[in-house]
C-alpha cells in the first residue's frame, strides 16, 4: 500500500518541526549549564543516542551521560558501570554497559581531555581501583 504523497509531506514537516525543536532545547540546556558553570561536550551523537561528558566543577567521578530516543537519559560511572542517575530500560543498558566496558579507554580519554585541570588528572589505571 502507498502512502498519498501528502501524507508524507506533512511527515518530513513534521519531523523539520522536531529538528527544531531538539536545537531549541539544546541551546536553553547549554545556557542552563553555562550559567551553572558547566561545560558540556558532546562527544558524538549518532541517529537517536547521544553521549555527553561534562566538565562540572563538583564532580571528580569519571562518568558519562548516555539519551537514547529523546526519552530515555541515564549517567555511569566509566570505571564500575554503575548507574549514577536516571533510566534506561533494561534490555537497553544491558547492550550500552557491554559497549561502556569495551570502550572505557576511550571513555576516560574524553573525561580526561575535558576535566585535566589541576589535581584533576585521571587515569584508566585509577579508575580501576
Amino acid at each position: 500500500m502507498k502512502i498519498p504523497m501528502a501524507n508524507k509531506q506533512l511527515f518530513a514537516a513534521l519531523r523539520r518541526l522536531q529538528g527544531r525543536f531538539a536545537r531549541i532545547g539544546e541551546r536553553a540546556s547549554r545556557a542552563r549549564r553555562e550559567r551553572r558553570g558547566i561545560k558540556a561536550k558532546l562527544v558524538r551523537s549518532v541517529d537517536r543516542v547521544s553521549l555527553r561528558i561534562y566538565k562540572e566543577r563538583n564532580h571528580r567521578l569519571p562518568h558519562f551521560h548516555i539519551e537514547f530516543k529523546k526519552q530515555y537519559t541515564a549517567s555511569y560511572d566509566i570505571a564500575t558501570g554503575e548507574r549514577l542517575a536516571g533510566n534506561i530500560p533494561v534490555e537497553y543498558e544491558e547492550a550500552m554497559l557491554e559497549w561502556a566496558q569495551t570502550n572505557k579507554a576511550l571513555l576516560l580519554r574524553e573525561w580526561n581531555a575535558l576535566n585535566s585541570e589541576g589535581d584533576l588528572q585521571l587515569t584508566l589505571e585509577r579508575a580501576r581501583n
